[in-house]
């Protein structure tokens, strides 16, 4: 784990830098923290869910630019990726905004799930994480009642 992590905050930095941050145009990507998702208590496996995420995007400028994400067997890394530019004078940091996109998941196993989302930073540097739990039920058969 200790690898992913170092890997999705070298890419966090990396992905941030242009090699023309002067121009107007350029953009950095930089991951935005998690608040909350919503997941069902359960998953059915083969069912398809539409899994809502809520993050905290530090301006008004900040512009949704994916999800990445790691897997690892039945255990995802989950980062929410904001796009601005850092050359636009309007662009000031502001508390308490709020964004919220949605990814669809399928389950295929008969276990359980689960997801890591990215929330920051500890004072040493070390990444937090929001992490839920999902219990996967088989599929009912047509001969069970």
């Amino acid at each position: 784990m200790k690898k992913f992590l170092l890997l999705f905050m070298a890419f966090a930095v990396l992905s941030g830098c242009s090699p023309d941050d002067d121009s107007a145009d350029s953009f950095l990507r930089v991951f935005v923290p998690v608040i909350s998702a919503e997941f069902p208590d359960t998953f059915i496996a083969g069912q398809e869910y539409a899994i809502k995420v809520r993050y905290s995007p530090p301006t008004r400028c900040h512009r949704f630019d994916g999800m990445d994400y790691e897997i690892n067997e039945n255990e995802f890394f989950i980062g929410v990726a904001n796009s601005f530019s850092p050359n636009d004078p309007s662009c000031n940091e502001e508390e308490g905004l709020t964004a919220e996109t949605s990814f669809r998941f399928t389950p295929e196993t008969n276990d359980f799930y689960i997801f890591n989302f990215w929330r920051g930073q500890d004072e040493e540097g070390e990444p937090l994480f929001l992490t839920i739990q999902v219990p996967v039920e088989p599929v009912a058969s047509e001969h069970e009642s």
